[in-house]
C-alpha cells in the first residue's frame, strides 16, 4: 500500500493493488501516477488498469507450474531439460538418484557426461526428427558417478526456446529378464531342436503345424517347408482322422497321454506311433506341443509275443489231449489183458479146488 500512497501523493510509481467499489467487490487494480503541469497548475495525473483477468490468469499459471513442478520432481522416472549446447539446466531428483549425482552437480553438466559415449551415436539434439517436433525413443547406457554402468530407455523431445526434454527410465532390470528369458528360449530351443524323438507343435483350433524339429523331418521325409503346409491329420488314416477330430480337443485338454496312432511317412510306410501332448503358448497363439515315439516294433513284437503265447497255448492243450488219448488207450489195453488172464487163472484154480477135493474122481 506504500506504493500506492506514492502514486496519490504524485511519485512516479507503477503498482498493483486492491480496489473495494461501493459494493463491496474487490479486484487488482494497476495505478500510474506522477505530477504534471495542467494549465500552469501542478496537478497529480492518475491512471488506473483494470488487472484483475490478468491477475487470475497469472494466478492459475503459477499454481500449474507449481503442479507441473510436483509432478516433475515426484516422478518415478528421471526427468531433465537441456539447452542447445547439450547441458543440464534443470533436473529431478530421481534423475539425480539415477546418476548418482546431486542436483546441483548435474545443472551444467553435459549430455556425455552422462551417457556413454559410444552409445549416443549420431547427436539425438541435433537429429532432423527432434527439430521437427518428434518424440525419439533410443535405448542408452549411462555412466554414475561411482563408475557403474546403467541401461536406461530414454525419450527425447523439442521444448521451447531451443531447449530439450529427456525422460529416463532404468531398464536394467528389464534387459536382466529379457536376456534369462532369451537364454531360457535357446536352452529350450536347443532342446525341442536337438532332440531324438519326433517333435511337433500346432496350432490349435486348425492343428496345422506351426514348427517341427529335426527328428521329426528326418523320421517322417518330410522338408521343413512341406510340414508347415500339412496338419496333423494328414500323416494318419482316415478314419482315424475323423475319430481324432471328435476327440482331439478332449484328449489333449482332460490327458497328457494322447494315444496310440498309425501314421504314414511320406514314402508310405506305415507306423505306430505314441504321443504325448501339452499345452503350450507359441508366438502368442494357443498351440499344442506333441512328442512322437515310434512304437512299431514294440508293438509288433508284443503281437508276435501274443501269437507265440497261443501257440504255445494251444500246443499245450493239444499235449493234453494226446497225452490223456494214450492214457486212455493204455488203460483198456491193461484192463483188456489183465481180464483174460485172471479169467484163466480164476478157471484153473476151479479145475485145481475140485481135483483136492475128490481126487478119485476120473471126471474131475
Amino acid at each position: 500500500m506504500e506504493n500506492a500512497f506514492d502514486v496519490l501523493q504524485g511519485e512516479p510509481s507503477n503498482v498493483i493493488t486492491e480496489i473495494k467499489t461501493k459494493s463491496g467487490n474487490v479486484f487488482n487494480y494497476q495505478l500510474t501516477g506522477t505530477y504534471i503541469n495542467y494549465d500552469g497548475q501542478k496537478s497529480l495525473m492518475g491512471i488506473g488498469i483494470d488487472v484483475s483477468e490478468r491477475s487470475r490468469i497469472q494466478q492459475q499459471l503459477f499454481k500449474s507450474e507449481e503442479r507441473y513442478r510436483m509432478l516433475i520432481e515426484q516422478a518415478s522416472d528421471g526427468i531433465f531439460i537441456s539447452n542447445e549446447k547439450g547441458e543440464f539446466t534443470s533436473v529431478n531428483t530421481s534423475m539425480a538418484m539415477l546418476t548418482g549425482y546431486s542436483k546441483e552437480q548435474l545443472i551444467g553438466m553435459k549430455i556425455g557426461q552422462v551417457f556413454h559415449r559410444n552409445t549416443l551415436g549420431k547427436s539425438i539434439l541435433n537429429s532432423t526428427e527432434m527439430k521437427v517436433g518428434e518424440s525419439i525413443l533410443a535405448e542408452k547406457e549411462i555412466r554414475t558417478q561411482d563408475g557403474k554402468s546403467c541401461h536406461v530407455e530414454v525419450s527425447y523431445k523439442f521444448m521451447i526456446k531451443d531447449s530439450f526434454q529427456g525422460i529416463v527410465r532404468d531398464v536394467t532390470f528389464r534387459r536382466a529378464a529379457e536376456e534369462a528369458l532369451r537364454i531360457s528360449e535357446s536352452k529350450y530351443r536347443i532342446l525341442f531342436d536337438k532332440n531324438p524323438l519326433p517333435m511337433f507343435i500346432l496350432d490349435t483350433n486348425t492343428q496345422n503345424f506351426l514348427d517341427v524339429n529335426t527328428s521329426a523331418q528326418e523320421f517322417y521325409g518330410y522338408e521343413k517347408r512341406e510340414f508347415l503346409q500339412k496338419n496333423l491329420f494328414d500323416l494318419m488314416e482316415d478314419p482315424q482322422n475323423k475319430l481324432l477330430v471328435n476327440d482331439f480337443g478332449s484328449l489333449i485338454r482332460h490327458i497328457q497321454k494322447g494315444g496310440v496312432y498309425n501314421h504314414y511317412k511320406k514314402d508310405g510306410t506305415k507306423v505306430i506311433m505314441e504321443t504325448i501332448i501339452h499345452d503350450i503358448v507359441y508366438e502368442g497363439k494357443s498351440a499344442k506341443l506333441i512328442v512322437a515315439a515310434d512304437e512299431t516294433e514294440k508293438i509288433q513284437a508284443q503281437e508276435s509275443l501274443k501269437h507265440s503265447h497261443e501257440s504255445l497255448r494251444q500246443l499245450a492243450t493239444h499235449l493234453e489231449g494226446i497225452r490223456e488219448a494214450e492214457r486212455t488207450h493204455m488203460a483198456r489195453e491193461i484192463h483188456d489183458e489183465l481180464g483174460q488172464q485172471l479169467t484163466g487163472l480164476k478157471m484153473d484154480i476151479s479145475w485145481l479146488s475140485k481135483k483136492l477135493l475128490n481126487p478119485f474122481c476120473p471126471a474131475c
